[in-house]
């Protein structure tokens, strides 16, 4: 029976947990567009010919490949069409069939686009790996966590989690744990790929053999690693506690400090229980998740010295607490009684743990847990799902805000939540003159924030209106300010100028004048860390130290990334909009690399700024140069690109990771991950590595059109 095979890199992003922490976003969320395409599906084998009677599906992204109403079954001519699908989405194409390796193919189609895509079905191969603990005994019971698989043939990357394995063999998971001899049987794998296999055991920690080439039998033994025992017991009440029985439960990890020591996995209970082992080390993040119920502590993805997460001793024991969700219902209008539609709303709820003595307490540093995000209606409804206790909802992602910030409110034993009334979010507008009192066309315009705001071009006449996003805290009273300050400057010369709006007055946010002046190169970077100085939350002198410990790792662990240092040559991948072929071919320009992948939301949110930096700049020397890294097929990248208006050069990694290998070594070890290369080809800046001795430094991802202009101005552009 054959089973696997695929050309897209399907990376697995689990949430791994997120605390309310006043005047920060906890997370980040992208709204996606349903817009109708259509899809023209062939299905061939290694040779060309059409492979009639595969089965078919299309699926979508969420924590998990979902379902979609599109399936079907090839025709004599090995095609299969589905109209009105999804535009813009993270989807992926599922293909059975008994003859050949089932295959799951990524695709991106644009609104409206009828697009053909061909899916090659390759013969299978069975084989198997030999699991051995470190001390080189035979283990019994070892699953196959997931698997990296490298295809010569279709030039891709694919990685697959075990609990995606029954999707594409229809076997249990359990088909693929070691047996009493130490084999642990693989699903059937293309023909002419490599793999890279990870096993997990409760008793050792995980571990990931090199890439090995596919071949009928035994392809290599894979050896577990010694590490800390980690029992995690869980409490709540009786009823909640028998619902656990027999489930698994997702086991999440995240460290900087031990990367290899990531554990994305799902454990299965016994006596109120799970037992795991992790590489000894200091973890961010941490979490447990199962369908319908909560499980606390979450512990946020952040430099924290939570000794929850500190896993340095050979043996562990921690408790959780776990609560069952149900569904409410609720409602945000306007202050005048409208619906507000497409909000997204953040509920949260009491971060509990429990103490030696059973106790339930909230963790003192993080005493939210977000436990849902919904998104309103048209009407302004939404349906969440919470558990028991205090409870609070907070809105993000609109054009409105609320004040109180949060809706505080008791859940226990309620169906609808409190309505939560908003306000817009005030349109700021006005005009942008220079030193000589002319208004300036495309001048850059932003609100200053401590997150992620958009960047607006004023029109030709000088004039902007934006729209504020949030606002910020003052760090001295802890309160909401509602103000905003307003940052511009000139893309071609050194003028620049900021102003405070009090937001909540229509005749200054109405008629605001910014009068540009002459500054020297470092006048809008230093402006820039003076005021969020005065709106970044203070942090306890805890959190400061372990913020300062990951920028001295990052320092001392990505030396070779840090400014002033010759760039990895970027060469090697598929070349598209250009005819360079490595960096070098750049040289004499500024080039910002972009590193991203199809299916990042973050990536895709910043993509308007990346686009906005080449039009700004494009013309004074510099250039955007696009990098995917590897797992898509250039061709759908390039189409993707295409689509999405990146006219810039674009090079798609090869499946053998030669450009992110080297760029890995300095820092790129997240996505979007930005470099400024300098026109020596020298770092200018590295968002991947930190330097805490360089004054007024920029973050390429918040600030990355201050940056650039900064580095034109240096040279007196």
């Amino acid at each position: 029976m054959a089973i696997f095979q695929s050309k897209g890199f399907h990376f697995l992003t689990i949430a791994v947990g997120c605390s309310f922490v006043p005047g920060l976003s906890p997370v980040f969320a992208q709204l996606k567009e349903f817009k109708p395409a259509s899809l023209e599906i062939s299905i061939t084998d290694r040779d060309k010919k059409p492979v009639p009677g595969a089965q078919v599906e299309l699926r979508e992204w969420t924590s998990e490949w979902i379902a979609t109403k599109f399936a079907g079954e090839s025709d004599d001519n090995g095609k299969i069409v589905f109209s009105g699908v999804t535009a813009d989405s993270y989807s992926t194409i599922l293909i059975r069939h008994p003859d050949y390796a089932s295959a799951m193919q990524d695709y991106s189609v644009a609104a409206g686009e009828q697009r053909s895509v061909t899916c090659k079905l390759l013969p299978p191969v069975d084989s198997w790996v030999e699991i051995r603990s470190p001390d080189g005994k035979l283990v019994v019971g070892a699953e196959i966590s997931r698997m990296e698989i490298s295809s010569i043939d279709s030039d891709s990357k694919t990685t697959v989690r075990c609990d995606m394995f029954p999707l594409l063999t229809g076997q249990p998971k359990s088909d693929f744990r070691s047996d009493p001899s130490g084999r642990a049987k693989l699903p059937p794998l293309p023909a002419g790929s490599s793999v890279k296999i990870t096993a997990v055991h409760p008793d050792w920690a995980a571990a990931t053999t090199t890439e090995i080439d596919v071949t009928p039998g035994l392809l290599t033994t894979v050896m577990l690693r010694t590490g800390t025992q980690v029992k995690v017991t869980f409490h709540g009440q009786q009823d909640v506690l028998a619902a656990l029985k027999g489930q698994e439960i997702y086991v999440n990890t995240f460290s900087r400090d031990v990367p290899e020591g990531r554990l994305i996995h799902k454990f299965l209970i016994a006596d109120d229980s799970i037992k795991f082992c992790l590489l000894p080390g200091q973890y961010e993040g941490f979490s447990l998740t199962v369908d319908e119920l909560l499980i606390t502590p979450t512990i946020p993805s952040s430099p924290s010295t939570s000794s929850f997460v500190n896993f340095e001793t050979d043996y562990v024991e921690r408790n959780c607490v776990v609560r069952k969700m149900r569904e409410v219902r609720g409602r945000v209008v306007t202050d005048s009684g409208e619906p507000v539609a497409g909000a997204t709303l953040l509920i949260g709820t009491a971060n509990l743990f429990a103490d030696s003595e059973g106790n339930f307490t909230p963790v003192d540093k993080y005493p939210w847990s977000i436990c849902d995000f919904p998104e309103t209606d048209e009407q302004g409804y939404y349906t969440a799902k919470l558990p028991d206790g205090p409870a609070q909802i907070y809105v993000q992602w609109s054009k409105y805000y609320s004040d109180p910030e949060r809706l505080e409110f008791t859940s226990d034993g309620v169906s609808s939540i409190p309505e939560l009334v908003v306000h817009p979010y005030p349109a700021l507008r006005g005009i942008v003159l220079d030193d000589k009192q002319r208004p300036v066309a495309s001048a850059v315009v932003r609100v200053v924030s401590t997150g992620e705001s958009d960047y607006f071009l004023t029109d030709e006449s000088g004039k902007f209106s934006i729209r504020v996003e949030q606002f910020e805290h003052d760090q001295a009273t802890k309160k909401r300010k509602f103000e905003s300050t307003l940052m511009a400057f000139h893309p071609h010369n050194n003028q620049a100028q900021f102003a405070v709006v009090d937001a909540r007055d229509p005749v200054a946010f109405e008629n605001i004048k910014l009068e540009l002046e002459p500054r020297d190169a470092d006048w809008v970077a230093r402006t820039l860390n003076q005021i969020q100085k005065q709106i970044t939350p203070e942090y306890s002198a805890e959190i400061l130290a372990a913020f300062e410990k990951e920028h001295l790792m990052r320092r001392d662990k990505y030396a070779a990334g840090l400014p002033g240092n010759r760039a990895p040559r970027l060469e090697g991948g598929t070349w598209f909009n250009t005819d360079a072929k490595s960096l070098d071919d750049f040289r004499g320009q500024y080039v910002l690399l972009d590193f991203w992948f199809i299916g990042c939301g973050p990536c895709e949110r910043d993509l308007p700024n990346v686009k906005l930096a080449q039009k700004l700049f494009g013309d004074q020397g510099f250039t955007v140069l696009s990098v995917h890294i590897a797992g898509q097929t250039p061709e759908n990248v390039k189409q993707f690109a295409d689509a999405k208006g990146m006219t810039y050069p674009l090079v798609v990694d090869s499946p053998d990771e030669e450009i992110l290998t080297a760029y890995k070594r300095i820092g790129v070890d997240g996505f979007p991950r930005y470099l400024l290369i300098g026109p020596d080809g020298k770092i200018v800046c590295n968002d991947g590595a930190f330097d805490t001795e360089q004054q007024n430094s920029l973050s390429l991802r918040i600030h990355k059109l201050e940056a650039i202009h900064r580095a034109f101005r240096s040279e007196g552009k």
